[in-house]
């Protein structure tokens, strides 16, 4: 199903789940693909962690990610973070609310020839009624060629429910 040039590749609602991956969402046919993640309930706040999966289906887990986000907080001053050697990317903060949303674009995760870039942004809020923003730049310097997407939170809280669409966008 294509919306301009963005082409839905898969959807998929998950409920009661600390981990999950998607798999066989890139390939050769896309360069970018748009993740789109609305309705996250958690049952505690918490950081939503990325991890690519190569082609053979391995979790790509070393420490070859680096990252650098501003977060804007409604009630105390922005802040700005930055890290590099990581073994995953935390481009999400969310909150035990229904009010988290996401978007994160993917470039080139296929390609063998070049790192996997990413750009991040997401609203949420707290029980104390405190808007967060946080938005983010991520390189996995890794030229393995990778077809999915590993979502992990490292502290045990559950994602109560989230729906998930994962979109290419068409070069035409």
């Amino acid at each position: 199903m294509a919306v301009g040039n963005l082409e839905l590749i898969k959807s998929q609602n998950i409920t009661g789940v600390s981990s999950f991956e998607i798999t066989n969402v890139f390939s050769a046919d896309y360069d970018v693909y748009k993740i789109v993640v609305t309705g996250v309930e958690m049952n505690s706040s918490t950081n939503l962690r990325i991890r690519l999966i190569d082609n053979t289906d391995t979790v790509i887990s070393t420490t070859v990610y680096d990252n650098a986000v501003l977060q804007m907080n409604s009630n105390t001053a922005f802040s700005e973070s930055r890290s590099t050697s990581q073994s995953k990317i935390s481009p999400f903060v969310l909150t035990a609310s229904e009010d988290n949303n996401a978007i994160l674009y993917v470039f080139n995760p296929f390609s063998s020839s070049s790192y996997t870039f990413f750009q991040s942004q997401m609203t949420s809020h707290n029980s104390s009624s405190n808007f967060i923003g946080r938005k983010g730049i991520y390189v996995a310097k890794t030229t393995s060629s990778c077809t999915g997407i590993n979502f992990l939170d490292t502290g045990g809280v559950t994602i109560n429910n989230a729906d998930i669409s994962i979109y290419g966008l068409a070069s035409n």
